[in-house]
Parts: C-alpha cells; structure tokens; sequence
C-alpha cells in the first residue's frame, strides 16, 4: 500500500514502540505493517481501528483489503509503511 495522499503523511510518523503497537506485551512480531496516526487530537475511527496522535502499528496481513484502502484513503489519518524484516 503507497503512503498516504497527504504530503505530511511522513512528517508526524514515528517508529513503532510500545506505545500504539498491537502486539503482545513480551511479543516480537516482525513483518510488513502500516504505522497511522491521526491528524486530529481527538482521534479517529476507521477500519475497526481507533487511532490518536501516537502512530499505531497495524500488521498488513491482520487487515483486508477494504481496511488497507479506508485507512490509506482517510484524509484524516497519517499512514505509511512500516516493514523492519
């Protein structure tokens, strides 16, 4: 998935840490993942996700095709690929 539309997409992303990451608390998950934040300081909802301010890490195989194309197609999210293997 391209990095969101919005030219401050890249700006305000952070690399994932604990904070936001939807993996286990001890667990080291690796993969190709998206880090969306919201552009709002009040969040946002999309795709069965709630993001805020702090990026969060959703893993491209936990999402459908229609999720990968609302989050990226959400002018009020902040997202780009994320992928440490």
């Amino acid at each position: 998935m391209p990095p969101s539309k919005n030219p401050a997409a890249d700006a305000g992303a952070q690399e994932p840490g604990n904070s936001g990451d939807n993996t286990s608390q001890g667990e080291e998950r690796k993969g190709p993942s998206i880090l969306v934040r919201s552009v709002s300081e009040k969040g946002r909802r999309r795709a069965g996700h709630a993001f805020g301010p702090e990026p969060k890490r959703i893993f491209l195989e936990d999402l459908t095709k229609e999720q990968k194309e609302a989050i990226r197609d959400d002018k009020h999210l902040i997202s780009r690929l994320f992928d440490d293997d």
